[in-house]
């Protein structure tokens, strides 16, 4: 929103009016401060969000170098050595619990009552 030479007359000219020439001069200073500090603050935080965003540019301009068909995937990385080189990586097999049949079992309940009555 830009102002024009005509327009900013045009406000200086019902300010004027409003304020009376006695009032107007201070008001004028204060609003040329007021507009100074205004541009001020606003370069400041232009630069500010240049300086953070430049890292971000610099490395969005490499990746943008880089050709996608000639990356390859990166090799797998081998497994880590064993703590203890005389002992192998995997665990040795477990003994399994010994199940048995439930035939072979009701035989043995059997068994165990039989020889436990006199």
């Amino acid at each position: 929103m830009g102002l024009g030479f005509y327009e900013i007359l045009i406000i200086l000219g019902v300010a004027l009016l409003v304020l009376g020439p006695e009032k107007f001069p201070g008001f004028a200073k204060m609003a040329i401060r007021a507009v100074h500090d205004l541009r001020s603050y606003m370069d400041e935080m232009k630069r500010d969000i240049a300086g953070e965003l430049r890292p971000m540019k610099d490395e969005i301009r490499k990746l943008s170098q880089i050709d996608p068909m000639s990356f390859d995937a990166p090799p797998k990385p081998a497994p880590a050595p064993s703590a203890h080189p005389n002992v192998p990586d995997t665990e040795p097999p477990t003994p399994e619990k010994d199940e048995k049949a439930p035939e072979e079992k009701e035989d043995e309940s059997q068994a165990d009552q039989n020889s436990s009555t006199p």
